[in-house]
């Protein structure tokens, strides 16, 4: 706490504590491992954003960067919906068109899901509302994005289900388009005429996406059962589900994002890798970590691959938006960057570090959060006082970094702990810092902290308590 006006109080510690783990200030700061054949190069490209702008519906194809601007127009009180298409290579937007229109005889037609093509063209579905009727649409847009055709789809999709509409949409090399609803596909064919419904009864769809020759995958989870995440092809030709294939990654997402892949036959992203999957041998692998190239998993929103066959990304933060193109290069060529883990209990610093990682050339930061486990169920404070004080007794899988609150730090015994070394001394950091000086907080705030004389944490809030009472219940003099 930096100094302000001092009151004659009790000083109670609530936020965070920030101490350096290892018997020296950097000894247990480690270079990257293990060894990779191949590293990337990330080049970030802002889109704009802000409080009232966000985007979503994000599709890769070709050299285009397809998207939804949402925002909210304070003028007609209402939000508003673009479809834009950006060119990757001419850096600009190409051309947009208004998801939420509102033609002269009162209807009000929003497009909902698309799938954009390579060349530009379009297929989304649509909903026409007025206020007696809504119908559910398919339709075909060319690549100047003019309508060409459109199915009324509202009769099939309420046999599945009443007052559905799509949840994702893909299309295949053959213009065949793939409808998916939670728990069925409906299939049409190229000029939108209905094929059949495949109907998945106990599997949640949550995905569906195109693979290099054009095959189309729905990606789901079985209703009721911890069994992980599985692809299957979809099969214009019978109107069936087609093969299956086991061991997709289970990123624990009730949406999920997956584009074919250049080696690996589909990119999918998970909250800390973007991971490869391979069809002929049903298996995953990690193929780079987004804190390394600065991203938070939670906010990349979709990937694909380049025309030149670079690893492309849309990143987005609280409050900008990112168009990342990560070029593969050979490992060897770039310089090591030293890894930096900070630990914490519960959520937190993932976009900070993110921002750090972007401008760093030298080391980059990830963020271990004690409170979930590795099967992604939630952890209690005693499990986690019990890990980290394992990590700090034997060295193995320790964070360099603790951000603790005060919930922690009541059950961890932080001062036997900076006996036994635990705790590196921060005070020749504090020193050195050009942004933090010992002379900037009030003494006996970082007092709290020292230890066998030595700094092993540094406040970065405290709450204060205090009592107020009348002068002549409790005298004219503080203290």
């Amino acid at each position: 706490m930096k100094k302000g006006t001092i009151v004659s109080v009790l000083f109670v510690l609530t936020a965070l504590l920030f101490s350096a783990c290892g018997k020296s200030g950097n000894d247990k700061v480690t270079e990257n491992s293990p060894e990779v054949e191949y590293a990337y190069v990330p080049e970030y490209t802002q889109l704009g954003g802000g409080s009232l702008l966000y985007f979503s519906y994000i599709q890769f194809a070709g050299d285009s960067l397809f998207y939804k601007e949402i925002f909210f127009d304070p003028v007609n009180q209402q939000q508003e919906q673009i479809l834009k298409q950006y060119s990757l290579t001419e850096n600009k937007i190409m051309r947009e068109m208004d998801a939420n229109s509102q033609p002269e005889d009162g209807q009000r037609r929003h497009i909902g899901q698309y799938y954009a093509l390579k060349d530009g063209r379009l297929y989304t579905t649509e909903s026409v509302s007025s206020s007696a009727s809504r119908r559910e649409f398919v339709c075909a847009y060319d690549a100047e994005w003019n309508r060409i055709w459109e199915q009324d789809i509202t009769d099939i999709l309420n046999q599945i289900e009443r007052g559905s509409s799509a949840d994702h949409i893909a299309v295949d090399s053959e213009g065949r388009i793939c409808l998916a609803l939670s728990k069925a596909l409906c299939l049409f064919d190229a000029e939108g005429m209905h094929l059949a419904d495949v109907m998945m009864e106990n599997e949640f769809i949550l995905g569906l996406s195109v693979d290099r020759d054009g095959g189309v995958y729905a990606c789901y989870q079985k209703e009721y059962i911890d069994s992980g995440y599985c692809l299957a092809q979809v099969d214009f030709e019978k109107g069936t589900q087609g093969a299956i294939y086991q061991n997709f990654p289970d990123v624990r997402s009730n949406t999920i994002t997956f584009s074919a892949g250049l080696e690996s036959d589909f990119l999918t992203i998970g909250a800390d890798y973007l991971y490869g999957y391979d069809i002929a041998t049903q298996s995953a692998k990690e193929l780079l970590s987004w804190a390394e190239y600065g991203m938070n998993g939670g906010g990349v929103k979709a990937v694909g691959i380049g025309e030149n066959g670079e690893i492309l990304a849309f990143y987005s933060d609280t409050s900008e938006n990112f168009l990342v193109t990560m070029e593969r290069v050979e490992a060897a060529s770039l310089p090591k960057k030293t890894q930096i883990v900070i630990g914490c209990f519960g959520d937190g610093y993932q976009q900070e570090a993110a921002a750090f990682n972007r401008q760093s050339d030298n080391c980059y930061v990830t963020v271990k959060n004690y409170a979930v486990a590795e099967d992604g169920t939630g952890k209690d404070v005693q499990d986690f006082v019990t890990e980290l004080s394992m990590a700090l007794a034997t060295g193995i899988d320790c964070p360099d970094i603790l951000v603790l609150g005060d919930m922690e730090l009541y059950q961890m015994d932080i001062e036997a702990m900076a006996e036994n070394g635990a705790f590196a001394d921060l005070e020749p950091f504090l020193e050195e810092s050009a942004s933090l000086k010992a002379e900037d907080y009030l003494e006996n705030a970082l007092d709290c902290y020292r230890y066998a004389g030595a700094l092993v944490g540094i406040p970065t809030s405290i709450d204060v308590e205090t009592v107020v009472g009348k002068t002549s219940d409790v005298g004219e003099e503080s203290g």
